[in-house]
């Protein structure tokens, strides 16, 4: 099971606050096959902010090939801090459910 794991932070004055979610991207039968679609699901996310007109909140990108794409947003009109969203790209067993119990 391929999911995505979207963290997105919050600063404020000197506090960071974090929200922490979980996509379901697709299933795959063996964990070779979920590594493939990784590398282009990831490929997708990565080339989402290769225009910056495109990202126009994008401060900054960075990346880690295949597992992790890390964008720093730039302060909304009137704010003093930015935020920063990063998405992490994973493969789990099908037993495994990472999102927290409610």
């Amino acid at each position: 099971m391929l999911w995505t794991k979207s963290e997105y932070t919050t600063f404020e004055h000197e506090d960071a606050r974090t929200t922490t979610t979980w996509k379901l991207e697709t299933a795959r039968p063996t964990y070779a096959e979920c590594l493939e679609v990784k590398q282009r699901v990831w490929a997708v996310y990565k080339g989402e902010c290769d225009d910056a007109k495109a990202c126009p909140g994008v401060a900054h990108q960075q990346t880690i090939d295949g597992e992790l794409i890390m964008q720093r947003l730039k302060p909304a009109k009137g704010a003093r801090y930015g935020a920063a969203w990063d998405r992490t790209l994973e493969c789990l067993p099908a037993t495994v459910d990472p999102r927290e119990r409610r």
